[in-house]
């Protein structure tokens, strides 16, 4: 546990960098999250971060694909030039290629697992869900398909079966730092602000330069009144990308607390450890059940 001297020193770090991502987001027109009841709503981008990554990025560059007639074409050519067209941005033809993918080898299941993604993208949940769930049917033990069958589930409005799912993929790969993160923050979105602070403060323990689960963290410790605790991640957040916005803005609406040297409410490594051993401690429920 960090003591005073080093807990100022991180957010005094922080500070040094706070004016300019301030600025970035008044220039944006971001107003500050200043209401409790707007936590949830500080993380929803983070969801799609993961099973979109193409999405994620700042700039793509739309390249002509071929088009040959699908008779003409193989079953691995559809499959490379539906992954290429997604790198690029071009869904249609991605969710084309990788459609003729699934006729031609209806048992791959990284084009079912794919084609989900695409779809997600795409807005079309149900058809995704549909493409998830018989990847999961045909290779059980892939924690892939159950991380996208959850979001695809989140997505149609199935909470408790999502969160299920994301169990099953986490008994398969308890260190799937996607899925700890992507389970917590639909808890976060449906005010669980307890129970996700397990599986982000295992996320953060895994990878501690992530800044999504840093904040994340420091969104769901604050939601559930551990104040100084999301300070602190907020404050380590803002290290790490000093012109996050968002992050910049978390840290803005607790800084005050830096000044009552109050002690860290709860050790979060802990309670890391403790989220994994109770998740291993028992098997996967049944999303169906």
């Amino acid at each position: 546990m960090e003591n005073g001297m080093e807990r100022t020193d991180r957010w005094e770090a922080a500070l040094r960098w706070m004016a300019a991502a301030l600025g970035l987001a008044f220039f944006a027109g971001i107003a500050a999250c200043g209401n409790p009841g707007e936590l949830a709503a500080s993380v929803s981008e983070a969801v799609a971060w993961e099973a979109a990554p193409v999405a994620a990025r700042a700039v793509v560059q739309t390249v002509p694909l071929p088009s040959a007639p699908s008779g003409q074409t193989s079953f691995r050519e559809n499959y490379s030039q539906g992954i290429a067209a997604w790198k690029n941005g071009q869904l249609e033809l991605a969710e084309a290629r990788l459609l003729e993918s699934v006729k031609r080898r209806p048992d791959h299941v990284k084009s079912r697992i794919n084609l989900a993604r695409i779809l997600i993208e795409r807005g079309r949940f149900a058809e995704a869900r549909n493409q998830a769930a018989s990847a999961a049917a045909l290779d059980p033990g892939s924690g892939s398909a159950h991380r996208t069958l959850a979001r695809a589930l989140a997505l149609v409005g199935h909470c408790s079966r999502a969160l299920a799912t994301y169990e099953t993929a986490l008994w398969i790969d308890p260190d799937d730092r996607w899925s700890l993160n992507n389970m917590a923050l639909l808890l976060i979105q449906h005010g669980r602000f307890e129970e996700a602070i397990g599986p982000l403060a295992l996320a953060v323990r895994l990878d501690g330069d992530n800044v999504l689960f840093r904040n994340n963290l420091g969104t769901a410790l604050e939601g559930a009144g551990y104040r100084i605790a999301a300070l602190e991640e907020f404050a380590a957040a803002a290290t790490i990308d000093p012109l996050n916005a968002k992050v910049a803005l978390n840290f803005q609406r607790l800084r005050h607390l830096a000044d009552d040297g109050a002690e860290r409410e709860v050790d979060t490594a802990v309670l890391g450890g403790d989220f994994k051993e109770e998740l291993m401690g028992a098997p996967p429920r049944n999303p169906t059940g």
